[in-house]
């Protein structure tokens, strides 16, 4: 017993003999890891200023590379994002701070850019921007006292630069009209109404221009927007004509029928009459519940084509607004 004490005891002798050899070495190696660090920082500190310099490092507008944008966004999208930005003069890979971070940053900000995905560097100097555009869907109407003013809206209703839409593409585009406010470019309007409208145009993008659709109308009162979830709209045609619709798709009440069997009631009229681009439609359609037709009188197409030469307008290009308020005009004498 005593041995095998004496034994266990030799052992662990030796053991911390061998660590205490070992202990010197230990400490050499770790003042020079950290020796090499810190020189390797001091001499990075040293000379980036120069390396970022380099051709290889220096970022130029050009080298920014985004994907294919619609042809409403403008050409020089980059370039206003960085001078946005306060980003003008070279740009390094090297640069303090979060160079991809502040690029992402950059290019949400700005109207016609809907979200970033991702921000990607590589060499020579490149910088991926995966990205997606907002696309005009809408125009909305406003009147103020300059008059009449087209303002683009996208999807979700965010209001996009008019300025770079010709006043031609903006009059193509389906309008929404009543609308009172008018946000800042960039931001969404809060009007419960003009979302709606804007949902409803969406759903009618395909078909709006072979239906010689014209203009999205909201029949609840401007005062009560505030109560305008499942706001009714109506529907004026190239042709004059009004289309009772109701409500925007997913906001039916009880009763009326959903947004696919409204659009099958109109498609079949057209496909038998064909006539919603002239003064020979109907007054008004109702596609609600069922499909109602109200004619229009002898009367009130005379009335619509006297308003058209009085406006000094061809009857193709004649606002459906103008007709309609003369076909009312008539209707009420």
């Amino acid at each position: 017993m005593v041995v095998l004490k004496k034994q266990k005891r030799g052992k662990l002798v030796r053991q911390a003999s061998g660590l205490l050899r070992w202990r010197p070495r230990l400490v050499l190696g770790l003042v020079v890891v950290i020796a090499l660090g810190w020189a390797g920082h001091y001499l990075w500190q040293r000379y980036v200023p120069e390396i970022s310099q380099h051709p290889q490092y220096l970022l130029s507008e050009d080298r920014i590379v985004l994907p294919p944008a619609p042809p409403c966004v403008p050409a020089d999208l980059r370039k206003q994002v960085l001078r946005d930005a306060g980003m003008v003069g070279q740009l390094s890979l090297l640069d303090s701070g979060s160079l991809l971070e502040r690029i992402k940053n950059a290019f949400e900000f700005h109207p016609w850019v809907e979200s970033v995905q991702s921000v990607r560097k590589s060499l020579p100097a490149t910088i991926e921007v995966q990205l997606v555009y907002r696309t005009p869907v809408a125009a909305i109407e406003t009147i103020d006292q300059q008059g009449v003013s087209l303002l683009p809206v996208d999807q979700a209703g965010v209001r996009l630069p008019e300025s770079d839409l010709s006043e031609a593409e903006r009059c193509y585009l389906p309008r929404i009209s009543g609308a009172l406010e008018r946000p800042m470019i960039g931001q969404p309007w809060s009007d419960p109404r003009v979302i709606s409208g804007v949902r409803l145009a969406c759903r009618l993008a395909s078909v709006w221009q072979p239906l010689r659709l014209f203009e999205i109308v909201p029949l609840a009162p401007a005062e009560k927007k505030h109560l305008a979830v499942g706001t009714s709209f109506a529907i004026l045609t190239q042709g004059g004509t009004r289309i009772f619709w109701g409500a925007a798709p997913g906001e039916e009440p009880s009763g009326e029928s959903p947004f696919d069997t409204k659009l099958e009631r109109l498609r079949n009229y057209v496909v038998q009459h064909n006539d919603l681009h002239t003064i020979d439609g109907p007054a008004t359609l109702d596609v609600r519940s069922k499909l109602h037709i109200q004619p229009r009188t002898a009367k009130q197409k005379e009335a619509i084509l006297s308003a058209r030469k009085a406006d000094n307008q061809s009857l193709p290009d004649m606002p459906p607004v103008v007709a309609t308020k003369a076909e009312e005009a008539e209707t009420v004498r």
